[in-house]
């Protein structure tokens, strides 16, 4: 007796090569989808870098009030308005100061609020939730180090824990940056 063969391709070998494509485009929508969420912490993380940055600039150049502990600010805390627009004329180091800390906050405030409008301006930082502290590790004053560190909500949860734990659902991300002066 004679076996015949089929020519063709039977219809389940159709579906199995369907459902095995279906799997691969599934796993590369979703390496994509981590890709981006990544890329964009990636962009918050450097925005805080940066904005650490300018402020250990900032510290560096007013070296007095840095020594004074004029610079210290507790995280979620609001800075005192500044008698004087700096930017426009001279300031003493204590004015400076203030207006340095009232900048960074404004910078920080703004910032946020445009992330709860899922509107992020030209010039946003795009850190929701976002908060500063700075702080002496030890006494301030000459070459005390300075512990910068920039606070926001980069799952956008609600979170509002100091921490700085990234397995923490409750802490904020973190960005540290040690200055010495």
């Amino acid at each position: 007796m004679k076996v015949k063969y089929s020519a063709g391709t039977s219809l389940i070998e159709v579906l199995i090569t369907i459902s095995i494509l279906a799997f691969g485009v599934l796993g590369i929508a979703s390496m994509q989808i981590s890709a981006v969420a990544n890329t964009h912490l990636a962009h918050q993380h450097s925005q805080a870098a940066l904005l650490a940055q300018s402020i250990a600039e900032s510290l560096r150049a007013n070296q007095i009030a840095v020594t004074a502990g004029l610079y210290q600010h507790a995280v979620g805390s609001q800075a005192s308005p500044p008698g004087s627009d700096c930017s426009k004329s001279s300031c003493m180091p204590h004015e400076l100061a203030a207006w340095d800390l009232a900048k960074w906050n404004s910078a920080l405030a703004n910032s946020s609020e445009e992330m709860s409008q899922d509107r992020p301006g030209k010039n946003s930082l795009g850190l929701a939730g976002a908060k500063l502290s700075i702080a002496c590790q030890e006494a301030c004053g000459h070459n005390a180090i300075q512990l910068i560190t920039i606070y926001w909500d980069a799952r956008r949860n609600g979170a509002t824990g100091t921490a700085c734990n990234p397995s923490s659902l409750s802490d904020l991300i973190c960005f540290r940056l040690a200055y010495s002066s």
